[in-house]
């Protein structure tokens, strides 16, 4: 099969698409009409030969209509057998094709032999699917992993698409928020009372529930595409146990601190204090002429 250039090109899904045509000319005749066309014309030759042959041997006007009409029928016949053979394991690998587009790789194409231009292609075709299908399974595989892997993890997970809806929630996050994954797929973040989650940027910290529940979490924001359509994934962290130990941390800096400053502080009072009890010990041991003796209980 011939090709020509490039006829036209197209944009799909951020890929540059390159169309080629499937003859040299712009015919707007199915293959199967210009091949029977061709080969009636083939067909043709051999009825002029044998309508000359009979009238050179002077064969009458009405054996030659009968000969020239079973001549014509027989080539038909050749034709729609030869058709037979050219079209239907073309229709065979059309119909095995359409089965690998619609997620169906249970079909194969049967006799495909090397060094043959269909066989070839049928053995294509067959090899072809069965990588489809050998890359599904693993992609199944891949998958279940994903979700036990989002099942088990601790932290809640949420991916939204560019309008803002939930597409994906696990377990975690539903604990987290008090969702249920079979209502909240498909709503609006701000149904979901989620909205400032979109707004909130890489490693921000938020504060969820309240009172003694009430948790610190770290935002990780990341994006990536499904089917071609951007998303956004948030992933939470659990970091109130850590934020606290950094608390619990700076407060003893702060105590160990505040007591070096403290005993700093005592320490000439204390001096002083020593001093003073010295000398009024000093005094009270003495004579003082400013001294006086202590009144009597009785006086």
């Amino acid at each position: 099969m011939a090709f020509d250039e490039p006829e036209s090109t197209a944009q799909d899904d951020g890929l540059r698409l390159t169309r080629l045509p499937l003859g040299r000319s712009g015919r707007r005749l199915s293959f199967e009409r210009r091949v029977r066309l061709w080969l009636y014309l083939l067909g043709l030759p051999t009825a002029v030969l044998c309508w000359l042959l009979m009238r050179e041997h002077g064969v009458e006007w009405l054996e030659q209509g009968f000969v020239l009409l079973a001549v014509v029928l027989g080539w038909m016949f050749a034709v729609s057998v030869l058709m037979e053979q050219i079209v239907r394991p073309l229709q065979t690998l059309a119909n095995v094709v359409a089965a690998l587009r619609e997620d169906d790789y249970s079909f194969r194409a049967r006799g495909g032999q090397r060094n043959d231009a269909v066989g070839d292609l049928a053995l294509e075709v067959n090899r072809l699917a069965g990588m489809l299908q050998g890359q599904r399974a693993g992609a199944l595989e891949a998958m279940a992993l994903v979700e036990r892997v989002m099942r088990s993890m601790q932290s809640p997970v949420l991916a939204f698409d560019p309008e803002g809806r939930l597409r994906l929630l696990n377990v975690a996050g539903e604990r987290a928020f008090g969702l249920r994954g079979e209502t909240a797929i498909g709503e609006a973040a701000a149904q979901l009372k989620l909205g400032e989650l979109l707004d909130i940027g890489d490693d921000d910290v938020i504060s969820l529930g309240s009172g003694l529940q009430q948790g610190r979490w770290m935002v990780k924001r990341t994006g990536f595409r499904l089917r071609g359509v951007p998303h956004t994934l948030l992933v939470l962290s659990d970091v109130s146990a850590a934020l606290r130990e950094e608390e619990r941390l700076a407060w003893e800096r702060l105590i160990r601190v505040l007591g070096h400053e403290i005993n700093n502080s005592l320490t000439p009072i204390k001096s002083i204090a020593g001093s003073l009890r010295g000398r009024l010990a000093a005094l009270n041991g003495g004579s003082h002429p400013l001294s006086t003796p202590a009144p009597s209980p009785l006086s």
